[in-house]
């Protein structure tokens, strides 16, 4: 899910497998592929990644996709789902009724 707000683009990758070696084999390269690809393709918008899963691999997937993004200047954070909902129920999202042309757009 990308996410355009202003001069950035946030955006949500999520993922419902645990094993780590599965996470890691199905996510470790793909996630940094997608964000290399929006950073060439909006230059001018500043890039901050969310990745969701049901466990957080510090160790050997975050650390992988964090370094196989080095020279990048996206922004990955990785967070447990149960995290993230838990946050996410603490948001609350003040529209201006005069504004018709929208905060933002959502694109999946």
């Amino acid at each position: 899910m990308l996410l355009f707000i202003d001069n950035m683009i946030i955006v949500v990758e999520l993922t419902t497998i645990k094993a780590k070696s599965q996470q890691w084999s199905a996510e470790g390269a793909s996630v940094p592929d997608h964000i290399r690809l929006l950073e060439e393709k909006y230059p001018d918008k500043k890039i901050f990644v969310l990745y969701l899963a049901p466990l957080i691999h510090e160790e050997r997937v975050t650390k992988g996709m964090l370094s196989r993004l080095k020279d990048y200047e996206s922004k990955l954070h990785c967070l447990k789902i149960e995290a993230f909902l838990n946050y996410s129920s603490n948001f609350v999202l003040k529209c201006n009724p005069s504004n018709q042309s929208g905060l933002f757009s959502v694109k999946f």
